[in-house]
């Protein structure tokens, strides 16, 4: 008689954790969805007064489970489907989508698994406060699928990533970096209007400089907002004057140049031949930002712009499909700008400072 016990979700790890995190937030509310007036007060009520139900039929289910076994993430959505079909959060094209891979083969079965897990994921909150980590990318769906801990893991992560390549090569699903989201008529729409933007965007090259150059000027002035300098034995308050380009700044009263450039316009060697050409009596101050991760940044300021345009360009959708199309590609827009922003703090976190 193998070990009984009473259905409680092990977190001997971090795929576990994030299987918990995922189930707090999901069980909250409706994932990432939250819609103003009657309607959506009465579905949140509706909800939250069904959460003891939830929680209740998706434990029992492992009452009489051998030890092991354990909750996966994938049940929330088999709980809250009927209720998201409802209500319309859920589309109905995404939810025959999902129901129609049930053939009754192991493939099958684990693609329909797959495919409402990633529609959760997707409406899980990214804004930097609510954002709990949990991504659709291989890994993590894998964590998130085990009910065998003994037995899942190896398995989980040999089929997913051929079941996930499978269902983008047949136009179920759309790779996004790492990440995979659901495909309808509609999200096709609006990818295909962002790649047109990238397409642009790329062609540009003077743009994505002139937008690379302002984010690294903007974090540059942040850094030094925060510093104060003083002179001599009076401390005498002098003022940084900061300057871009390739021409030298020039020097007016008692303020501090402070001659900012970067590995994108200039090499290395030539501002430290500057600074030692300047000699210690300038009073300027010259920094050089060295260039990293180029292609990445290059990359992530072209999603973020061409995410940005779509937006603006399509406006905001009369259709559930086009709001959970609009909501995918807000998500895409907010990933590119914190990888930006994360690439941009990375190289200006510790300028070289050739000389003073």
């Amino acid at each position: 008689m193998p070990a009984r016990h009473p259905g409680t979700i092990q977190l001997a790890n971090p795929g576990r954790q994030r299987v918990a995190r995922t189930w707090h937030t999901t069980r909250q509310g409706p994932p990432g969805q939250q819609v103003a007036g009657s309607r959506g007060q009465r579905h949140n009520q509706h909800f939250q007064s069904n959460q003891l139900r939830i929680v209740h039929d998706a434990v029992a289910g492992l009452a009489e489970k051998p030890l092991g076994t354990v909750l996966a993430a994938d049940c929330v959505f088999d709980q809250l489907q009927a209720d998201l079909l409802r209500s319309q959060f859920l589309p109905r094209e995404i939810d025959e989508t999902i129901r129609n891979f049930r053939d009754g083969t192991p493939d099958g079965e684990l693609a329909s698994r797959l495919c409402g897990l990633i529609f959760l994921i997707r409406k899980l909150p990214r804004e930097k406060v609510a954002d709990i980590g949990v991504r659709a990318t291989p890994e993590m769906l894998a964590d998130l699928l085990v009910e065998d801990l003994e037995k899942d893991g190896p398995r989980l992560r040999r089929d997913i990533p051929r079941i996930l390549n499978g269902l983008v090569a047949d136009a179920k699903l759309i790779k996004i970096d790492d990440e995979y989201s659901l495909q309808t008529r509609e999200s096709s729409e609006w990818e295909n209007e962002f790649r047109r933007k990238s397409t642009t965007l790329n062609g540009d090259l003077a743009g994505v400089n002139n937008k690379r150059a302002a984010l690294l000027n903007a974090e540059c002035l942040k850094m030094l907002a925060s510093v104060r300098m003083v002179h001599g034995l009076s401390k005498t308050a002098r003022d940084l004057k900061v300057h871009y380009g390739s021409d030298a700044p020039a020097t007016v009263g008692t303020e501090v140049p402070v001659w900012i450039r970067d590995g994108w316009g200039d090499a290395e060697k030539v501002v430290l031949a500057d600074a030692q050409k300047a000699g210690t009596d300038s009073p300027t101050v010259f920094v050089y930002i060295e260039r990293r991760s180029a292609e990445d940044l290059k990359r992530d300021i072209v999603e973020f712009e061409a995410a940005k345009q779509t937006l603006e360009f399509k406006g905001v959708p009369t259709t559930t499909e086009g709001n959970d199309a609009r909501s995918a590609m807000e998500t895409r827009r907010l990933t590119a700008e914190s990888n930006r922003d994360r690439l941009i703090r990375d190289p200006t976190s510790q300028p070289c400072l050739p000389r003073h």
